[in-house]
């Protein structure tokens, strides 16, 4: 009688559908990264901490401090049923609001560390490294000052890039590679996501991080040609409901909750 041992993978990084926001969750050798949280923090994140088991927050990754990116974040850090220990933030006077601060307050009253970051910081560990691509010099503007961030887990190369937009885009695209999972910045607004940038980013997914039917028409269609042109497969949160990636074999696969539904439903 053969057993078989089913191994859970390794890594996991989900990006949660939570309306008109930004949220991944990123798990990594029984760590676990939230990188933004906009709204539904009750309904979705919280739930979905749960679920995983988690309940210590390694860092939280704030790409800018607008409210469809820090709200969730904010109840993250002062919910007593969850010990984060650290925050990453951009070191750009841009963002310095009284939301942000109130994040940072509630991490520091758990002992949490804070970091201001610019392009060049690092954290390596064996199979992971984080990586700050920007800001690099401070533009003045919360949305193009947004702490990007690219984070390779065992090989595979994630790129998060808050609410950038292409005059930013432009400064920094020339220095980034390659990468294989995009998530589109701005929630796939055509002022960001420029031809150039989606060049030399070369991602071999974009992930869009948006709310169904949401009054900004995000994504707009000029960016999904941009898209398309460079023959680059996307997935929204807004069509597929949350997306996962998770490794397999020696390479990774994506999931999304409306593929998983339809699977089950087939079965079934």
């Amino acid at each position: 009688n053969g057993i078989l041992w089913i191994s859970k993978p390794t890594w996991r990084v989900m990006y949660l559908d939570i309306g008109q926001g930004d949220c991944a969750v990123i798990e990594w050798n029984r760590k676990a990264f939230v990188v933004d949280a906009g709204p539904s923090y009750e309904t979705i994140l919280k739930p979905y901490l749960k679920q995983r088991g988690i309940e210590e927050i390694d860092g939280l990754i704030l790409s800018h401090p607008d409210w469809d990116h820090i709200e969730g974040l904010l109840a993250l850090s002062t919910d007593p049923d969850f010990h984060v220990k650290g925050l990453w933030i951009a070191d750009a006077a841009s963002q310095n609001t009284e939301m942000r601060n109130q994040v940072e307050q509630a991490v520091e009253r758990q002992d949490g560390w804070i970091r201001k970051v610019k392009a060049g910081y690092q954290l390596k560990q064996d199979g992971f490294m984080l990586r700050v691509l920007a800001p690099e010099k401070e533009l003045g503007d919360s949305n193009d000052d947004s702490l990007v961030v690219q984070i390779e887990i065992e090989g595979t190369v994630f790129l998060f890039t808050g609410d950038l937009g292409t005059a930013a885009e432009q400064q920094y695209s020339q220095q980034w590679e390659a990468v294989d999972v995009l998530k589109i910045a701005h929630h796939g607004s055509r002022y960001s996501s420029s031809e150039g940038f989606l060049k030399s980013t070369q991602p071999k997914l974009a992930v869009i991080s948006c709310g169904r039917d949401n009054r900004y028409g995000h994504p707009h269609k000029e960016t999904l040609m941009r898209l398309e042109d460079q023959q680059i497969v996307w997935v929204s949160t807004a069509e597929s409901g949350a997306v996962w990636i998770e490794p397999q074999a020696n390479s990774w696969n994506f999931s999304s909750f409306m593929r998983h539904k339809q699977e089950k439903e087939a079965v079934n």
